[in-house]
């Protein structure tokens, strides 16, 4: 028996890449439909297995990379960072003041 040779690299990506791809490339405000995302994959990469596309799609919703909108499916947006929280200043619960008796300095505190 010969002995097992390394296999050959993918010559197409990931469906779920071809997918990204080719949303982004389409552009539709409604989103794209299946048959538009096989048209635009089609003329990128070759043929398309329609089972594997399927499967790709509703993983990729249950994923969250794509929303479903009736029968065509969108690319979510990155969620917006969070604004860093604002520094507080420090409040102090006592006032320290200082005032003169005679010819003495004297401090009082007061707590608000």
């Amino acid at each position: 028996m010969a002995p097992r040779t390394a296999s050959k690299p993918a010559s197409k990506p990931t469906y779920a890449a071809m997918i990204t791809q080719s949303v982004a490339e389409l552009k539709e405000r409604s989103g794209s439909s299946v048959t538009a995302i096989t048209k635009s994959i089609t003329v990128n990469h070759g043929t398309v297995n329609k089972p594997a596309l399927n499967a790709a799609l509703k993983r990729m919703v249950a994923d969250g990379t794509l929303t479903k909108i009736k029968a065509s499916y969108k690319l979510t947006k990155p969620p917006k960072k969070k604004p860093a929280p604002k520094k507080v200043r420090k409040t102090f619960d006592c006032v320290e003041t200082y005032y003169f008796s005679g010819s003495q300095l004297i401090s009082s505190n007061t707590v608000l």
